[in-house]
């Protein structure tokens, strides 16, 4: 398979997504002005302009990979998915016969079936937006955007004063809860929002609803071999981080994790604690706006953050997302804060949940984002690759589980990296897609039989106990 595209960036960035998952061969040529995709001997346009190429890559690459998904998984040793019969009577051929048929041929055939079919295909898990105008900054970490298959797509977003947010004061440079914190006067919604699982933006302004991709280098961090997962827990001051801890610790034997704390450290001991190679640090402590984290003797302010070796950091401090940002540009893959002053009992419980659900396998923004569907749609921002994960679910994958009316729910399965989840645990649905479905269950029925907690209002449930 081969793909034509005009000698633009833009038109590289709008078919990365679907060009790496092909394997396909790139031809970039001066005198080319449409974009095509050549495969078993036909030839499908995906359109002249960026904004064309950019819409019809990300749909055929959704569309190729679960329809292939369900071809390989519907094979002669293989499980028909729930979405298999539905799906492939679009399609020339059975699940047998696709799967026998050779790569090229096959892509043909999905990209020939009729437009009905997106309809039978759930979601994608991740999207990423880039923007063109810096590519010495933004090309280099394609490469973590790819590796995960999440769909590249040219940045596109509305842009919302604070005025058009609820959660924010009408004053310019002031930030929710209350703060006298200065936020930009403008925000982002990334225009794929709703279109995919988790929405990643690389590209000027700050999102919201999403996490913000433009931090940092495509650095790896040190390999861990079979090392078990390390987190350390710090408390600064009078914050209290026994609550996350104790997510943590209750993980800790099934993943063969280690969990330690820490209390009252030093700046010249968080510094080191920071420097550390450990899987995450989770830091609850009082960020003093122009002054930084307070520790036992001063503050370690952001520039005073020069190598952090963690691969995420949650620094549950108010208002510390430009410290959270700069542990991300002095090594950390991710790192997450509130975006402004929080109550301190608020900061230990959305910390305790925000440990939870990374203990049980979601990923920081995923976290991140249930915390900020469940309270303030602007209280938390993650930097760097949002996409990173630290813990392991017991089932093949963590789910979303959203109240829709009385024994109602919605459980939306997070991840395209498996084939397979099944929810039978509490529906008569089998193995499927990696989407979402709808089943009639007690409250307590779910929590029994899932992992993740249950969303009710602006609740986390995370047992029959809770209120």
């Amino acid at each position: 398979m081969t793909v034509d595209l005009p000698d633009d960036l833009q038109h590289v960035l709008a078919s990365a997504s679907l060009v790496y998952y092909l394997g396909a061969e790139v031809s970039v040529g001066s005198g080319t002005t449409e974009a095509q995709l050549h495969a078993g001997g036909e030839s499908w346009s995906l359109g002249s302009d960026p904004e064309t190429v950019d819409e019809r890559a990300s749909a055929w690459l959704r569309r190729v990979f679960y329809l292939d998904c369900l071809a390989r998984a519907g094979g002669p040793n293989g499980v028909r998915l729930t979405e298999t019969d539905a799906a492939l009577a679009h399609v020339d051929g059975t699940a047998d016969e696709l799967y026998d048929t050779p790569l090229d041929e096959r892509v043909a055939r999905y990209l020939r079936a009729d437009d009905a079919v997106d309809s039978e295909l759930p979601k994608w898990g991740e999207a990423v937006h880039v923007a063109p105008d810096n590519p010495r900054e933004r090309v280099p970490r394609l490469s973590r955007w790819l590796g995960r298959l999440s769909d590249v797509r040219l940045a596109d977003g509305g842009r919302l004063t604070l005025g058009d947010l609820d959660t924010y004061d009408p004053e310019p440079g002031v930030a929710v809860r209350g703060a006298a914190t200065a936020v930009p006067e403008t925000m982002i919604s990334p225009a794929a929002a709703g279109e995919a699982g988790v929405v990643g933006w690389d590209a000027p302004g700050t999102p919201l609803g999403a996490y913000d991709a433009s931090a940092g280098a495509p650095v790896s961090p040190e390999p861990r071999d079979d090392d078990p997962v390390e987190v350390v827990v710090v408390r600064c001051g009078w914050e209290s981080a026994e609550a996350a801890a104790d997510q943590w610790r209750t993980r800790a034997d099934e993943l063969a994790m280690t969990v330690s704390a820490r209390s009252d450290p030093t700046t010249d001991q968080l510094r080191e604690i920071l420097r550390q190679n450990v899987d995450l640090v989770h830091l609850a402590a009082h960020n003093e706006q122009n002054e930084g984290v307070e520790c036992s003797d001063g503050y370690l302010s952001a520039h005073e953050l020069r190598e952090v070796g963690a691969t995420a950091v949650v620094a549950n401090c108010c208002g510390a997302v430009e410290w959270s940002r700069r542990a991300v540009d002095a090594g950390a893959s991710v790192a997450a804060a509130p975006t402004g002053r929080i109550e301190t009992d608020v900061a230990e419980s959305e910390g305790a949940e925000i440990a939870g659900l990374l203990s049980l396998g979601w990923c920081l923004e995923r976290a991140a984002d249930m915390v900020r569907h469940a309270g303030d749609s602007s209280g938390w921002l993650v930097v760097g690759d949002g996409g990173v994960r630290v813990g392991q679910s017991r089932s093949p994958t963590p789910a979303r589980v959203v109240e829709q009316a009385e024994e109602q729910w919605r459980i939306s399965h997070l991840a395209p990296a498996a084939v397979g989840h099944r929810v039978s645990d509490v529906s008569d649905h089998g193995p499927r897609l990696p989407g979402a479905v709808s089943v009639s269950a007690t409250r307590d029925e779910l929590l029994r039989r899932l992992d993740s907690p249950v969303s009710r209002g602006d609740d986390l449930v995370w047992s029959s106990t809770d209120s």
